[in-house]
């Protein structure tokens, strides 16, 4: 596997973002990036240029895209309609939506 993905056994977490108060009816950015480990925490908040993530079967990609996109507009007041996320999953594309408007932690 990739070490942009692996989950660390023992290590301390590293620093959270900023804290912001979301805004009423948005989810708290802290609460998105909760139970990432470092690398996939460092690509949900990743901020300047666009973000590709390739990695390994297994290594959390759907997993980091399913809290990049809500956090986001949690985070950084992006509007939806200026994100574009194309996963190459193969799942089916209702799996998809359905983690992305749902993420797990």
């Amino acid at each position: 596997m990739h070490p942009l993905f692996d989950i660390p056994v023992s290590s301390p977490a590293p620093e959270p973002p900023p804290r912001r108060v979301a805004a009423p009816g948005r989810p708290d950015p802290l609460q998105l990036v909760e139970g990432l480990n470092g690398p996939q925490r460092d690509a949900v908040t990743h901020a300047g240029s666009p973000l590709l993530i390739v990695a390994g079967a297994g290594s959390g990609k759907t997993r980091v895209l399913t809290h990049r996109l809500p956090y986001l507009p949690a985070a950084r007041d992006v509007h939806p309609g200026q994100i574009i996320a194309i996963p190459f999953p193969n799942k089916p594309p209702g799996q998809m939506t359905d983690r992305v408007a749902k993420p797990t932690p």
